[in-house]
């Protein structure tokens, strides 16, 4: 009879926690500028929910996991499915949010920021963005100005 290898006997929440290792920590946000660029939590979950059918289980039923690994520079996608796809993963989870926003940004990255603030600024726990382009007319960035309950 053949034994499973020992990687597929790990218990779920161990499981889990291995997996949450992998993404943004306190760490992440603490340092002027990103600590760590290739830190890139969003491909990691996508590419470790590929090993097998109980991994991939695992990841898409871990909302914190996804609430921890939205990064704008990685949502950067042609259309705002994948987007709405990873929000509606986090479910009520509080989220962090990092990425820049700026000229060269897609109208569509800066317009999914804009609305996570206006439909989830209460959600927010972490935030890191860069702007190089403040959209000065948008009064959605007095958004800014309200306390997050989380931040």
């Amino acid at each position: 009879m053949a034994e499973f290898p020992w990687i597929s006997r790990i218990n779920d929440d161990i499981l889990g926690l291995i997996f949450l290792h992998n993404t943004l920590h306190d760490d992440d946000f603490a340092e002027l500028g990103f600590s760590n660029p290739n830190n890139v939590c969003l491909i990691t979950a996508r590419d470790t929910s590929q090993v097998c059918s109980r991994w991939r289980s695992a990841i898409l039923n871990s909302p914190l996991l996804w609430a921890n690994i939205i990064d704008l520079d990685h949502l950067n996608q042609q259309n705002d499915h994948w987007t709405i796809e990873v929000i509606e993963r986090t479910k009520t989870c509080p989220l962090s949010v990092r990425g820049h926003l700026g000229m060269r940004q897609r109208d569509y990255v800066s317009s999914f920021f804009m609305d996570l603030l206006s439909k989830h600024w209460s959600r927010f726990r972490r935030l890191q963005i860069y702007v190089t382009n403040p959209w000065a007319d948008d009064r959605r960035w007095d958004t800014l100005e309200r306390p997050a309950p989380y931040l």
